[in-house]
């Protein structure tokens, strides 16, 4: 099996660059969850319904940013909340820009929740340098009827060990819970195709 690395923005990779309609993570998820109708209407470059982001992603998001240094732009907003106008403006406009708006107060523990983060990670020994960060990828896989197209985009592949990381976030690290979480989420189906 070979595989291609995707060069291209990040708005390029999730509106699918792939010469035809690919099967990505969050695709198969909608299949077992729901259906193939679903995720027909799901595919950017099929059906093209797009899906809102959540808070709980954008934090994601924006805390892996801050450990790779590499992902979503982010657009710092010095209120309070996004209750004025003025708020709302800046927050829409952020939005359609391509960027994930946040609150200073917010950004400000979400970058103190990234510096930890890190800490922990070396306790561990996972040095998040001197890998290749939001690297997309596609492949083919032997399917029923025929090859089907996959891609993916690892958060990190270090490259001196091979070792793919994939953040997630979580309300709980108890370990009933993070099972709960990777069946729910199909994390499964991500981790087998990584």
């Amino acid at each position: 099996m070979s595989a291609r690395i995707l060069t291209c923005s990040e708005d390029d990779y999730y509106a699918d660059p792939c010469p035809v309609p690919s099967l990505s993570q969050s695709i198969a998820n909608v299949i077992i969850k729901k259906s193939a109708r679903h995720a027909f209407a799901a595919h950017p470059r099929l059906g093209g319904v797009p899906s809102k982001s959540t808070k709980a992603m954008d934090d994601g998001s924006i805390i892996g940013s801050l450990l790779l240094g590499k992902g979503a732009q982010i657009e710092v907003c010095n209120f309070d909340a996004f209750r004025s106008n003025e708020a709302k403006a800046q927050r829409d406009a952020a939005i359609a820009a391509g960027r994930i708006p946040v609150i200073a107060s917010k950004y400000e523990a979400l970058v103190e929740a990234a510096q930890g983060l890190r800490t922990s990670l070396l306790e561990y020994d996972v040095d998040l340098t001197g890998g290749e960060p939001e690297l997309g990828i596609e492949w083919q896989e032997r399917g029923l009827n025929g090859p089907v197209l996959c891609r993916c985009k690892l958060d990190l592949l270090v490259t001196k060990t091979g070792l793919v990381v994939d953040m997630k976030n979580t309300k709980s690290a108890q370990p009933s819970y993070c099972i709960r979480s990777m069946i729910d989420y199909v994390y499964d189906v991500q981790d087998f195709a990584y």
